[in-house]
């Protein structure tokens, strides 16, 4: 129990921070502690590539870390959740 108090008191996270540090793939709004994560390709549907790819574990962890999120609702942008992937990357 003392571990998870000690990571409790030393890895926290908080919206203010992270959504700066993901605004080119994520956007994030919470409400009473429902997070809710739009994931996008400059502001339109996901065009899955290594560029998209590297951010979501670390921003997994950060949304996680953050002990103001109860529940997450992760979820596209526009029509798709993901529009395309992008071969080369």
């Amino acid at each position: 129990m003392l571990e998870c108090c000690l990571y409790c008191s030393i890895y926290r996270t908080h919206l203010a921070e992270y959504s700066k540090k993901y605004a080119n793939f994520f956007t994030f709004r919470r409400e009473d502690g429902i997070l809710e994560v739009n994931v996008h390709s400059n502001g339109g549907p996901l065009q899955w590539n290594l560029e998209i790819h590297r951010p979501v574990v670390p921003a997994m962890r950060d949304i996680n870390d953050d002990p103001d999120n109860e529940i997450i609702i992760f979820t596209g942008t526009g029509d798709a959740f993901l529009g395309a992937f992008d071969g080369p990357s």
